[in-house]
């Protein structure tokens, strides 16, 4: 027998079996990569409120990766508030935590300060003529419950409607983080700690 025929067989199965342990190698990697990536989608900005143009917004929960429901000052988070359905298709909201629970929000002479420094002005109508009403009153401070957020429209902050008109913002009412593309302006949020 020729040595070098046995090997030539031996090596067109091993070649085989090389493939198809390939394959279930990238069909395995597939299905994790599938199980760990989260349901996204492209934010784009139509009311120039959130202070940037185009953003990924990460679904909460979609993916272990993005199980946590942990926010920061300066997050970006997007949340569906009932009655504006009418106006935003969906009614999500995009906006910045600006205040995080224990700090405290005072309104004194209708300017909203998170931990005495000035945050937002509370307007008494839209530029339409429609009243706005704010569930903080004059002279009065209110400490941010545990899992509650102060948000605000980061890039249009005077006439954003944000939590100055909304109340506090729950993490579980929070359904995606966005992460910006392109920032326009930056609010530094620091400065409330």
């Amino acid at each position: 027998k020729c040595p070098m025929k046995s090997y030539l067989k031996y090596s067109k199965n091993n070649k085989v079996f090389e493939r198809q342990l390939r394959l279930v190698i990238a069909l395995f990697f597939v299905v994790i990569l599938w199980w760990l990536l989260p349901e996204y989608y492209i934010v784009h900005s139509v009311t120039n409120s959130d202070g940037f143009t185009r953003g990924i917004a990460i679904k909460l929960g979609s993916s272990p990766l993005f199980s946590e429901r942990k926010f920061r000052r300066g997050d970006v988070v997007s949340f569906k508030e009932g009655f504006l359905r009418r106006i935003f298709p969906g009614g999500l909201l995009v906006k910045t935590i600006a205040c995080v629970s224990g700090d405290v929000i005072c309104r004194r002479a209708n300017v909203i300060y998170c931990n005495n420094i000035p945050l937002a002005y509370v307007r008494h109508y839209t530029s339409m003529f429609v009243p706005l009403f704010s569930p903080f009153k004059e002279n009065e401070c209110v400490v941010i419950p545990e899992d509650m957020y102060f948000v605000v429209g980061e890039g249009n902050l005077p006439r954003s409607y944000d939590s100055r008109y909304l109340g506090f913002i729950g993490a579980n009412r929070f359904l995606y983080k966005v992460y910006p593309l392109d920032k326009k302006e930056k609010i530094n949020f620091s400065v409330y700690e």
